[in-house]
């Protein structure tokens, strides 16, 4: 504070002049100096002239305020900056301060009876929040970056806490309108019991935010609209007992994304639901990666006509492009359509997809389908009592069907339509049509499966090529055991196909190769007590060409053990040489020049041999004596008579007699010297050839026939004789 003063006062009013070199006159003396006016009236009344020289005011900015002191003044020295000049109240300097924020006005309901303004607050930072303390307003100091404001509740300030952990990563509970606790759900994923796709859906956006799961509790949940999937979300249930009941048309559930997962819950579709054409799936998804299917009871709806597509009315649809997928443990029943069908296109392909452990019951189709399914399992699944087949897999290859039970479905157990390269191994296939059916396949493995008690075929194959069957049980099928149909180069090696025919028909083998079927190898079946054949080649009037039968066991069959109608069928074989002529004589050969053999040229000459058949044979099928031609013959054939007899340890040596005459060479003209012709006999030129039995003693004798128009007599060098058997 700068020099004090003291004048007398005077009446209305004083005047101050302060000089240019900042010195203080007396108004009046000074020309040009500035003049301050107090008006008289207040506290600090000047009844004097002041002398305002004392004042010494020297810095610019400095101002003159009246002190405590009767008529004084006092100077007060510049303040900082930005500072404001506050009053200090009654009996108090002015003073320089820092200045206060605008003064708004809060309305109260605590003790303030009027607005109180805000600068009493002191709300001075950016974030600093006012708000109701326990008797009037209180500002509450900024929270740390991240925190949020948090209610204490009734009777309790708010405060800033740390940010809540988000729940979002964790299992979203919904719960039914019928849930035993409701509350375990948050209010928003309460559901009410109609149109609950609506909570459904909030939840599973919800979970999508942050890749979470949503869990439904036990109850039923009433859906109009899809409940839509996710990429990398859950929809689960508590089990069963969570129940989505479906009506309206499109799809139940739907997976919208990849890495999605479906478990433990049951779908029912409603009665009715869906008009025509828009008739519902239960789950449906298409060109998703890794989705897993889990542990579902899908049920379905029959009550309406069909849609006539493979696209509606099944379980679980997978549409186009699904890879690396599965579909575990799910029990899938009553649908119009397909329990499980995948429904690919050429181009469009599913691959590595993994079907297991689920049953597929009462549906109006197949119980599962696989329509371009490539690298794909179907593992474990049982599927009964479907209107079509238990499991179809078309145009799929490289493909693994094992274990699987199927079992009282109208058409086939399982069945492969122009496939290539699959395994069908370890199935039950019961009381189906046909156990195991293929049409138009190829290079496909048929192994150790069990097919029994079908209505028609344990295995069916048909139009289909390299494909092997081994090892299978084919027993008490109403038709054949195995039947091979316009199939060519197939294995059927090691099954056993015992007592089919089961209606006692006399119409069907243990295994019946037929229509045009050529180059098939039966190997090592065991085909007991059918009740016609225990194998046929070429029974119907097709032929069927090169078929290879060996080392089979077949015994008790109604009609025999073998059939052979085929061309060319090759048996197991023994073979015997003619050592011995009567009347013929034994023409040496010339090396390069001539054969040698027993010389028949003449009505009655003998050429003779001796073999004793081995005690695994079941049937003499075939006996064949073979010849080098003496003569030409342009047109006709060569005659010759069979001379056979044959029995056992203590039975006479003509115990079985085979007499057949004037039999014809199977070469029909184009007869030259030193050409290699032959003669067949076989069970029905003499009834006995089939009578022959393992470890009979045979004797055969080639007996020269005189010649019989328009064929010509025996001339020829005889040399072996074969008996073909099974």
């Amino acid at each position: 504070m700068g020099k004090v003063s003291t004048y007398p006062t005077i009446a209305g009013q004083h005047h101050t002049t302060h000089e240019p070199g900042g010195e203080d006159v007396v108004a009046g003396v000074a020309p040009g100096a500035h003049e301050a006016t107090h008006v008289q009236g207040g506290a600090d009344d000047i009844d004097a002239v002041l002398d305002a020289r004392a004042l010494g005011l020297t810095a610019q900015g400095e101002i003159v305020f009246h002190a405590a002191a009767a008529n004084t003044l006092a100077t007060l020295a510049v303040g900082a900056a930005g500072e404001a000049l506050l009053s200090g109240g009654a009996a108090a300097d002015v003073s320089w301060g820092a200045p206060a924020p605008a003064a708004h006005v809060l309305a109260t309901t605590g003790p303030h009876s009027a607005p109180l303004p805000l600068i009493d607050l002191e709300v001075g930072v950016q974030g600093e929040v006012i708000h109701r303390g326990a008797a009037d307003w209180e500002a509450l100091a900024v929270g740390a970056a991240g925190e949020v404001l948090t209610s204490g509740g009734a009777g309790v300030d708010v405060s800033w806490a740390g940010a809540a952990a988000d729940t979002r990563t964790s299992t979203i509970v919904v719960a039914a309108s019928n849930s035993l606790d409701p509350t375990l759900a948050p209010a928003a994923y309460r559901c009410s019991g109609a149109n609950d796709n609506v909570e459904i859906n909030a939840a599973l956006v919800a979970a999508a935010a942050v890749n979470g799961s949503v869990m439904l509790l036990e109850g039923d949940y009433n859906t109009v609209l899809t409940l839509s999937v996710a990429v990398n979300v859950s929809l689960k249930g508590v089990g069963w007992g969570a129940v989505i009941n479906f009506n309206a048309g499109g799809n139940a559930v739907t997976i919208a994304g990849d890495n999605v997962k479906l478990r433990d819950f049951k779908v029912v579709i409603v009665a009715g639901a869906g008009a025509g054409g828009s008739r519902p799936n239960a789950v449906y998804a298409t060109a998703r990666t890794n989705v897993e299917i889990t542990k579902l009871w899908l049920y379905g709806d029959q009550t309406e006509a069909d849609d006539g597509t493979n696209a509606r009315q099944v379980g679980i649809l997978f549409g186009i492009n699904m890879a690396y997928s599965k579909i575990l443990a799910c029990t899938i029943q009553n649908f119009e359509r397909h329990g499980i069908y995948l429904n690919g296109t050429t181009g469009n392909e599913h691959t590595y997809i993994e079907i297991a452990g689920n049953i597929c019951y009462s549906n109006l189709d197949d119980g599962i389908g696989m329509d371009y399914a490539l690298h794909s399992t179907v593992t474990g699944n049982t599927c009964q009592g479907n209107t079509t087949n238990g499991i179809v897999l078309l145009n799929s290859d490289n493909s693994t069907v094992t274990g699987n039970t199927c079992q009282g479905n109208t058409e086939d157990g399982i069945a492969l339509y122009s496939m290539s390269d699959n395994t069908v191994s370890g199935n039950t296939c019961q009381g189906n049509d046909n156990g195991i059916y293929l049409t138009s396949s190829s290079n496909n493995a048929v192994t150790g499966n069990t097919c029994q008690g079908n209505t028609a075929n344990g295995i069916y194959v048909y139009a289909s090529f390299n494909n092997t069957v081994t090892g299978i049980s084919c027993n008490e099928n109403v038709q054949h055991g195995i039947f091979v149909d316009r199939s060519n180069y197939c294995t059927i090696v090691g099954n056993t196909c015992i007592a089919n025919d089961s209606g006692n028909t006399n119409t069907y083998d243990g295994i019946c190769i037929e229509d045009d079927s050529d180059y098939t190898l039966v190997m090592g079946n065991t085909c007991n007590d059918n009740d016609r054949w225990g194998i046929s080649i070429g029974i119907a009037a097709d032929d069927c060409v090169g078929n290879w039968v060996k080392d089979n066991h077949l015994r008790g069959n109604t009609s025999g053990p073998f059939s052979d109608q085929g061309t060319d069928t090759k048996l197991a074989t023994l073979q015997a040489d003619f050592v011995h002529a009567v009347g013929g004589a034994f023409v040496d050969p010339v090396i390069n020049t001539s054969p040698g053999g027993i010389d028949l040229d003449a009505d009655g000459e003998i050429a003779m041999c001796h073999i004793k058949l081995p005690p695994e044979l079941q049937l003499v099928v075939r006996i064949q004596i073979w010849a080098y031609s003496n003569v030409i013959e342009a047109v006709n054939n060569m005659l010759l008579q069979f001379n056979i007899h044959g029995a056992t340890s203590s039975e006479l040596w003509n115990t079985h007699s085979i007499d057949v005459a004037d039999h014809p060479s199977e070469e029909t003209g184009g007869i030259v010297v030193g050409d290699v012709i032959h003669w067949i006999i076989d069970a029905t030129d003499d009834a006995d050839v089939a009578a022959l039995a393992a470890c009979d003693k045979l004797e055969i004798l080639a007996v020269g026939e005189g010649a019989s128009a328009p064929d010509i007599a025996t001339d020829a060098l005889f040399g072996v004789a074969l008996i073909e058997y099974v």
